[in-house]
């Protein structure tokens, strides 16, 4: 019988049904086999060969999935098929996934100091989660952003949520948030504050999204210098319906932080002098707008805040280290 045919029929055998465990090995030594030893059973080579499909995602049916790696033509018997060819590259990435597979397995996890199972194993599934080339959901949505920006972004959530939703591909938990923040983080907070609109929209009960929402449009009118419209557009965000726990004195405070970190002084003023406004008995915020005023030079207000925060709290290390710092310059 010929090689190609006995491999074609031992893919359709696997992709059907899992091979009796003890069946005997009906084929002469396979050929070119370069991980599996010489004498490999055809169910163990075939479960093998099965469970990279499973890994990759690709179709277990009429041999399609096989093509990934071997040649032959859906057009054509398997017979004709030339498994033994290495002349695609993702064939030969494949070993090398494999062996690596059997080296993480056999070399490391048999040798974890206090391993709780000698079952839990690495597979491709553990990495590639059912797709070809494994990638994060933020990976995936920047990469998409880069092509079309926020309009493909809505377009491809939603398609990649409707088809792997719930078969753990991708993790869909605050991804659009994620990738809300490092639009921020370059700038483009137009397009960050749409992606975390969509994020709320999908994960209504996120208190991380609704957070990151109303910081993302708070830091937008800071970096944008619309000092005079904070209070009323806090006011307005924070009126709106949004789960338990959301909206907390760290909320704001965050934006002062961003933006003293990226040297924006006035602007992480603006910001910590209105969460001050707000939580007006909070000695950490009194002492974030404390921070920030000696960093701009008004050391006479500073002190005067710092001393505030520790009326309310005389152990605040940060009021107290404040005060040491301005003592030790003077």
């Amino acid at each position: 019988m010929p090689r190609a045919f006995q491999l074609g029929c031992l893919f359709l055998i696997v992709g059907c049904q899992a091979a009796p465990e003890n069946a005997e090995q009906p084929f002469a030594p396979y050929t070119n086999l370069q991980v599996f030893p010489q004498d490999v059973g055809w169910s163990e080579l075939g479960e093998a060969m099965l469970n990279n499909l499973r890994g990759l995602g690709l179709r277990q049916t009429a041999g399609e999935g096989c093509l990934h790696c071997h040649v032959g033509s859906l057009q054509t018997s398997m017979e004709t098929w030339d498994f033994a060819s290495d002349v695609k590259q993702t064939k030969r990435q494949a070993r090398l996934m494999m062996r690596m597979v059997r080296s993480i397995n056999e070399t490391y996890l048999a040798n974890l100091e206090g391993r709780d199972s000698l079952e839990t194993a690495v597979t491709c599934y553990t990495c590639h989660k059912g797709q070809i080339n494994p990638r994060s959901l933020l990976a995936v949505l920047d990469r998409d952003f880069s092509a079309g920006g926020i309009e493909r972004i809505e377009q491809e959530y939603r398609r990649l949520r409707a088809e792997y939703y719930g078969r753990g591909v991708y993790d869909f938990g605050g991804a659009l948030t994620d990738l809300g923040v490092t639009l921020a983080d370059r700038g483009n907070y137009d397009d960050a504050i749409s992606a975390v609109e969509l994020s709320v929209e999908f994960e209504s009960e996120s208190r991380d999204a609704h957070r990151w929402l109303v910081r993302m449009v708070m830091e937008q009118a800071v970096v944008e210098g619309r000092v005079g419209e904070l209070r009323s557009l806090w006011d307005s965000l924070t009126a709106v319906e949004r789960p338990e726990g959301a909206i907390v004195w760290f909320t704001l405070r965050s934006v002062g932080v961003r933006m003293r970190r990226t040297g924006q002084l006035e602007a992480a003023e603006w910001a910590f002098a209105l969460n001050a406004q707000i939580y007006q008995n909070d000695h950490r915020i009194i002492t974030d707008l404390a921070q920030t005023q000696l960093l701009r030079g008004d050391t006479a207000s500073a002190v005067a805040l710092a001393r505030r925060a520790l009326d309310i709290d005389p152990d605040y290390d940060n009021a107290v280290e404040l005060l040491a710092e301005v003592d030790a310059e003077r």
